[in-house]
């Protein structure tokens, strides 16, 4: 009976270096890739918080510039307002055939007149109360109206003496003579108006002189736009 060949025995020989160095390479690369996945998340978080700053910044930005543009709007609107307002009160005066003197004497001639029409018709005592129109002067115009030195402001006070019975006469009188002098060109302000009492007691057996005075101003201001004779 034949005999069964014998067993061989096979031992496999492990590479240990090659495997080491593997093993190396596969823990590199996972160190790698995680220092970069950490790092695509870092740098994807830094650039979501700056485009919400940027997103934020541009918001405020874009706010600040709408309400620039509404105040430069309405500024625009109501200086053109206010242009159009004075030039139809008279008060720019560009009159090439004139001088401002000739045009200030002639517009203060005419309002000397008219008050002097006007004041038998109001409830004064006429011999008492009177008024005065002095000579014109040059209105300094405040540095933070940045006005063109070509514009040139002129402002004559108007005194009124009123003499009048009773207060709510000097009331009526202001009136008409707001109205009156709102017919002339130019912008005409009242400055002030001090009511005094001329007497101590009312009677009405001595109504023959009046009880109050009434010193009051208006300022009439009118502009002179010189020619640029270049």
């Amino acid at each position: 009976m034949p005999k069964n060949p014998p067993k061989t025995k096979i031992t496999a020989m492990i590479d240990w270096s090659a495997l080491l160095s593997a093993l190396i390479v596969l823990g590199l690369s996972l160190i790698i890739s995680i220092i970069l996945i950490v790092g695509s998340q870092r740098y994807h978080s830094e650039i979501s918080e700056q485009g919400q700053k940027q997103r934020r910044k541009f918001g405020e930005i874009a706010y600040e510039h709408e309400k620039l543009q509404k105040t430069l709007k309405l500024f625009k609107e109501k200086s053109v307002e206010t242009f159009n307002q004075l030039k139809k009160a008279g008060f720019f005066q560009d009159d090439s055939n004139s001088t401002i003197e000739e045009l200030i004497i002639e517009h203060r001639w005419a309002i000397y007149k008219e008050i002097g029409t006007l004041l038998p018709q109001l409830p004064l005592f006429k011999e008492a109360s009177d008024y005065t129109l002095p000579e014109k002067k040059r209105y300094t115009v405040p540095d933070f109206l940045d006005v063109e030195d070509q514009l040139k402001v002129y402002e004559t006070p108007i005194s009124f003496d009123l003499r009048v019975l009773h207060e709510g006469d000097v009331l009526k009188s202001i009136k008409r003579i707001e109205s009156h002098l709102k017919r002339f060109d130019g912008l005409f302000n009242m400055h002030n108006c001090d009511i005094k009492r001329n007497r101590n007691k009312f009677s009405v057996k001595n109504i023959e002189k009046p009880y109050f005075v009434a010193n009051c101003v208006w300022t009439w201001y009118i502009s002179w736009i010189e020619k640029d004779d270049g």
